[in-house]
């Protein structure tokens, strides 16, 4: 099963560093998306120094600082940004189309048409609402909130969105996909 995570809350980096980990080692997501734009860049630069230099010569304080360096390091490898506004993102979770993008209201028609499921980063609120076979998904601006999205066993798909503490905020399920026809003799 393929699990994403999302997050939009522009929060410290301690908090956002916390989000991304609940969501890779609680969730077993594959990805991770920051949905709104700068995210990415308000996280500061995780280049670790020195290994061998610091673990040999260098203060506990130090050595912990490295390993918190790498420790980001790892859990920025599978953290994604969005492309600037108009643009958007699309990812499979098996055969179904995500649309990522960091403003709803920049979408049309046309957008939506094709994807399953709709994640965006604009909203104040958390938000998860299937309409009719999608889903609209957003974890809001609460400090430390996430959401993940996955295909269930009946091969729907199905979003949560979490607060800091892991409760759940919100929850939106689809159907599994449905033969368009029935032949029966």
């Amino acid at each position: 099963m393929r699990t994403i995570g999302f997050i939009s809350a522009a929060d410290p980096e301690p908090i956002l560093l916390g989000s991304i980990e609940r969501c890779l080692r609680d969730h077993c997501c594959e990805r991770v998306f920051l949905l709104r734009e700068g995210l990415i860049e308000s996280l500061s630069n995780c280049a670790p120094p020195d290994l061998i230099e610091t673990v040999l010569g260098g203060s506990a304080e130090q050595i912990d600082e490295l390993l918190a360096a790498r420790r980001k390091a790892r859990l920025l490898e599978r953290t994604y940004s969005l492309p600037k506004p108009p643009k958007k993102a699309i990812e499979l979770v098996g055969d179904r189309l995500i649309l990522l993008t960091a403003q709803k209201g920049s979408l049309d028609e046309e957008d939506i048409a094709n994807v399953n499921a709709v994640l965006f980063g604009d909203s104040k609120e958390p938000f998860a609402k299937p309409f009719g076979s999608r889903i609209f998904a957003s974890p809001g601006d609460g400090a430390g909130a996430y959401g993940i999205l996955f295909r269930d066993a009946r091969g729907g798909l199905e979003t949560k969105i979490f607060s800091q503490d892991g409760s759940l905020l919100a929850h939106a399920a689809t159907e599994g996909k449905r033969p368009r026809f029935s032949i029966t003799s």
